[in-house]
């Protein structure tokens, strides 16, 4: 379906609004009578909503709905649902009502709307669900959304500065991570392409969060690609129930300035506006890489110009401005029209990627949004845009130039079969165009845009107190050979008021990203270990192609007849190009003469008899920048690439143990099939020390052997390459599909509310592996998170007295990492955070907070290769009016 057929549609469905008649009235607290904004009011029709609409800062609210009788429900956070029976609505008439609502603890009366696609009781969704609602944000100063998440339980939170983040459920994190699905208003927020959530590029003011979904586990029956770990969803307040301006300034340690402005109105009663933006800068934590000074100084010594060379130019500088503007149309009480624009300038910062770090610069990240809501009827289109400015890799200096599109249509229905049966059915169509001008794709440029397209159908039925969960979806990707089936089962049961049990089964899938089938980047460059001089031999990270990659094997000589091919191959034997027998001695007159020119003292040793200097293979691991040992038997073709598979069983429960008392449990056991990672795929040839050693000792001093050994034997000869690989002498970077893994886990909880003003909330989190060894006999695998993490939060918020204080820390366990250049162990550490915020009571709309992150100081590395964190505090007044 074309952008533009969609979009007919979409309008031509929002001018469908019958003559109505009006329900208007007030929400108001039962205790103290004051108006009760932001109450969802819904109007149904039997079991089907005919109109939907929020409270307003005055309590007030207004709903045009066709003439008939209905029921009406007044939703809350923080109150008990309130149903009133027999609503007449006339033609041209108005119905005024009152709608008293009955407080309630925050711990049970949060409602979700991405565990199954449509809205239902956080307590009764069939997942792990975790909500954060604006009660708990509000005295919180965040710099991006993550910092709202880190007392949710199950999610890995890596920081390597002050904005900048990846974020995991359950494991798997990596540099530049996209494993959670992320979602602002049902948009996929990744940037498009790269598929990495880069938190600071979301244009997302935190006063516009309404709350923030996290469900754990696989989500592919419903959301498809790329959802095994969970789903994280953003979603902000509509203008017609957050009227007002809001002026925000944040100052704080390391030069931090923010500020920040929203206005949101409404004309006529039926059309909402919002605009919304901010400023941030800052001095971030800083980091030195080695490898980096190592590469500029190597890049130097040949000559470069200190002044333009971008190889290890860090600027420490972050900066950033966002804009988004909102626009929504409601021409009757079941229909909604929302037209959403943002855009991001990531002025400066250092981001981490698999390749090492990133000097972003000038980052542009732009998104259009069109959303259709009438009645059970849920259609959207969006465009994502990337444009990386000049942005480089700080190893390399090599710029990033990412111009990419994505371009996504949904189209989402819901049915009521009676009382006890829900349908929820749709599907979704996505392009990617990958924009690179050469420079990360090379040679795929014109060849790198996918198409996927998914279909899915949900069904819920109720059985007394089970209910019983089933979903299929179908995706195909023009990348990969077959389509995948993602199949969903469940059963819900309530034991008891508040309280449930749920055993599930899911499946879900990963796709390779465009970088995974279509990289062609030059990461790295070696150096003789001994001299420091560089080698002939670059790294470069290459896209598998869709038939794979062979390694030819009709070469006469050892090590099987693989074929090897060299830079130090002259062009009397055909020059780098040229396949040769495995064997490093086919080039000894060749390596002699190199080292000859450069140490006349070594005296000149003909060419070994065939079987008198063997050969080795070894892999480059890009962790410690060293060749490992490679056993030629087991050096395999690399396969086309396949979607990753997870299953998991998971069994949950989440009740009241009190009024004021929640707990949670999941357990789940996972295993993956197909696991996609990166890594070397081609060895390099080497001549074996032990051989080269005797051999040299009958012309030489055994001294002067043994040093010798030390130097050619530390120099790779040639690279093992595959066919038509295009970069025969290159060090290969690819992905593969590894075997399998199988860990378990657990996530618990508990949540109490002792007094309507305060709440403590405890939570741990356990996986049985952090590391899996050998992993398909290819390679290890990181969880890069820990077996053990542990959060705890107090919170005080009384609104009477406008004041409110959050203290809450987490502990976080050693871990193991190995993510594409990043290779180490993270030791354990514990960070503490404290928040406070003042409402004041002489200055209408004035809100003091302050924030105090790393209350301790505890200086501490959250990944590989990063900055250390300390301590930073905060300080914001807003203005509301």
């Amino acid at each position: 379906m074309s952008p533009e057929l969609l979009f007919a549609l979409l309008l031509a469905a929002a001018g469908q609004a019958a003559q109505s008649g009006t329900v208007s009235g007030v929400v108001v607290d039962s205790s103290s009578g004051e108006p009760v904004a932001d109450a969802r009011i819904e109007a149904l029709a039997g079991e089907r909503i005919a109109g939907r609409v929020f409270s307003g800062p005055n309590g007030r609210f207004t709903l045009l709905l066709a003439p008939g009788r209905y029921s009406l429900l007044a939703r809350r956070i923080g109150y008990d649902v309130r149903r009133i029976e027999g609503v007449e609505v006339s033609s041209g008439q108005t119905a005024e009502l009152r709608v008293v609502l009955v407080a309630r603890p925050v711990l049970v009366s949060a409602e979700v709307v991405t565990a199954s696609r449509t809205q239902e009781a956080a307590l009764e969704a069939p997942a792990s669900v975790s909500v954060v609602v604006p009660e708990e944000a509000a005295h919180r100063i965040a710099l991006t959304a993550v910092d709202h998440l880190k007392a949710v339980p199950g999610i890995d939170i890596v920081s390597s500065g002050l904005t900048q983040h990846n974020v995991v459920a359950r494991g798997f994190n990596n540099a530049g991570s996209g494993q959670l699905l992320t979602l602002t208003d049902y948009r996929y927020a990744s940037v498009p392409a790269l598929r990495i959530n880069a938190y600071n590029f979301i244009p997302l003011l935190d006063k516009d969060i309404d709350r923030i979904e996290v469900v754990r586990g696989p989500g592919a029956a419903l959301y498809g690609p790329n959802t095994t770990a969970g789903v994280l969803h953003l979603i902000t307040r509509s203008p017609f129930e957050s009227q007002g301006t809001s002026v925000a300034v944040a100052v704080g340690e390391r030069d931090l300035f923010q500020i920040a402005a929203r206005h949101a109105g409404i004309i006529g009663g039926r059309l909402g506006w919002k605009l919304s933006g901010q400023y941030f800068r800052a001095r971030d934590w800083e980091y030195v890489d080695p490898v980096e000074q190592q590469n500029r100084l190597t890049a130097l010594a040949r000559g470069a110009d200190p002044s333009s060379l971008l190889i290890g130019k860090r600027d420490f500088g972050i900066e950033r401005a966002f804009g988004e503007a909102r626009v929504e149309w409601r021409p009757d009480g079941k229909t909604a029209l929302t037209g959403n624009f943002g855009i991001n300038q990531a002025i400066k910062n250092i981001d981490i990627t698999g390749f090492g770090a990133a000097q972003v610069r000038n980052w542009r990240y732009t998104y259009y949004q069109l959303r259709l809501e009438r009645d059970a009827l849920f259609a959207q289109v969006f465009l994502n845009t990337s444009d990386a400015g000049e942005t480089y890799l700080l190893r390399t200096g090599i710029p990033v130039s990412d111009r990419s599109r994505l371009l996504v249509a949904q189209v989402h229905h819901e049915s009521r079969l009676g009382s006890r049966h829900h349908l929820t059915y749709g599907f979704d169509y996505q392009r990617t165009d990958p924009r690179t001008g050469g420079t990360i794709y090379g040679r795929y440029e014109d060849q790198d845009i996918t198409d996927e397209l998914g279909g899915y159908l949900h069904a819920e039925s109720r059985i007394s107190k089970l209910r019983l969960v089933g979903a299929i979806r179908a995706d195909y990707h023009s990348r990969v050979k077959s389509p995948v089936i993602s199949p969903r089962l469940g059963v819900v049961a309530e034991p008891g008021a508040g309280q449930t049990v749920r055993f599930t089964y899911n499946r879900a899938f990963s796709t390779p990203t465009t970088y995974d089938f279509f990289l062609d980047l030059l990461v790295d460059s070696l150096r003789e270990p001994f001299t420091g001089s560089a080698l002939p031999f670059a790294v470069r990270a290459l896209g598998v192609p869709k038939e794979g990659m062979a390694f030819r094997r009709d070469c006469p000589g050892g090590l099987a007849n693989l074929c090897m091919y060299s830079p130090f191959t002259p062009a009397s034997l055909g020059g780098s190009g040229q396949p040769l027998p495995a064997d490093a001695t086919v080039l000894w007159d060749v390596l002699l003469d190199t080292l000859r020119r450069r140490d006349p003292n070594i005296p000149a040793i003909p060419k070994p008899a065939p079987g008198e200097v063997r050969s080795v293979l070894r892999i480059l691991n890009t962790g410690t920048r060293t060749f490992d040992p490679l056993d030629p038997a087991s050096l395999g073709d690399v396969a086309p690439l396949e979607h990753r598979i997870t299953n998991t069983l998971e069994l949950g429960y989440k009740g009241m143990l009190s009024n004021r008392a929640l707990a949670a449990v999941d357990l789940y056991y996972s295993w993956i099939r197909g696991f996609l990672a990166q890594g070397v795929a081609t060895p390099n040839v080497f001549f074996d020390p032990v051989t080269l050693g005797s051999y040299l000792s009958r012309f030489m001093p055994s001294s002067q052997a043994i040093q010798l050994v030390g130097i050619i034997g530390s120099i790779p000869v040639a690279t093992v390459s595959p066919e038509h690989s295009g970069s025969q002498t290159d060090i290969l970077v690819v992905t593969r599909n590894f075997g399998r893994v199988s860990y378990w886990g657990a996530d618990l909880s508990v949540a109490l509310q002792p007094t309507g003003y305060t709440q403590l909330s405890a939570t741990y989190s356990w996986a049985s592996k952090s590391l899996f060894r050998n992993v398909g006999g290819i390679s290890d695998i990181a969880l890069n998170a820990p077996q053990h993490k542990i959060g705890f939060s107090a919170a005080y918020a009384n609104r009477r007295t406008g004041l409110s204080a959050e203290l809450k820390g987490r502990y976080v366990d050693a871990f193991p990492v190995i993510s594409g250049v990043f290779e180490g162990r993270v030791e354990a550490y514990l960070v503490v955070d404290a928040a406070f915020s003042y409402t004041a009571p002489f200055a209408k709309g004035l809100t003091l907070s302050l924030d105090v992150r790393n209350l301790l100081d505890n200086r501490h590395r959250e990944f590989v290769n990063v900055p250390e964190i300390g301590r930073l505090a905060v300080a914001r007044a807003r203005f509301e009016f």
